[in-house]
Order: structure tokens, then C-alpha cells, then sequence
């Protein structure tokens, strides 16, 4: 990751981390590589991030999840921007209930502008 510091220069965190053991190439496809649960690692990109924050940010850990936990929370209307996101990504929820089931409406399709995201 790179962090770009207001009158400090730039530099790279490296969050990178190891697969299981016994996962093997070929069990992933490539698709699955770029989308999806396989696409990143988990818990080192939260961890990465994580330590980011809390060596370089100004801000406690608590003030920068408020606003995600807030929309978590929530419900809120959909943007102009979120609606474009949405359409965009639509195509790759389709592909998965469990994401079609977050991401679009209860009877399929991307959000509108204006509608209400629970």
C-alpha cells in the first residue's frame, strides 16, 4: 500500500501474507483470483490497514470506522456515485447470491438514486 505524507514523502506498506498450506494453484481460478473471497487475504488487508492507521494517521481507530459503522448500522440513500458503483458491479453480485443478497435489490437489480439501502 502506498501512503502518500502531507510534507513527508511517500511510502510502502507491505501487507502482504501466505496462503494456507493446503491450498493448492490450481483449486483457484483465475476469475477467483481478481473477485471474491479469494481475491484478498483476510485478516492481513484489515491488519495492514490497521497498522497504517494507527503509526501514520492523526485520527483514532475509532474515528475513522464511525462513518463505515454508521452506514453499517443505518440505512441511507443511495447517491448518484453509489448508483453508478452499484451498476457497475452488478454483473459480479449476480455471480454469487451471498453478494447479490447485500448488494442489489430484494428482487434483483443495482440500487437507484434516491432509493433507501438497508
Amino acid at each position: 500500500m502506498l501512503v502518500c505524507l502531507r510534507g513527508r514523502g511517500s511510502l510502502v506498506v507491505d501487507g502482504h501474507s501466505r496462503t494456507p498450506g493446503s491450498l493448492r494453484r490450481k483449486s483457484v481460478g483465475s476469475k477467483a483470483k481478481r473477485r471474491g473471497i479469494c481475491a484478498t487475504t483476510v485478516p492481513s488487508t484489515v491488519i495492514t490497514l490497521s497498522e497504517a492507521q494507527r503509526r501514520l494517521g492523526s485520527l483514532t481507530l475509532r474515528d475513522v470506522l464511525a462513518p463505515a459503522i454508521g452506514l453499517a448500522e443505518n440505512e441511507h440513500v443511495v447517491t448518484k456515485l453509489q448508483r453508478r458503483v452499484l451498476k457497475w458491479s452488478q454483473k459480479f453480485f449476480e455471480a454469487s447470491s451471498y453478494e447479490a443478497r447485500l448488494f442489489l435489490r430484494p428482487g434483483g437489480g443495482a440500487y437507484e438514486v434516491g432509493d433507501v439501502f438497508r
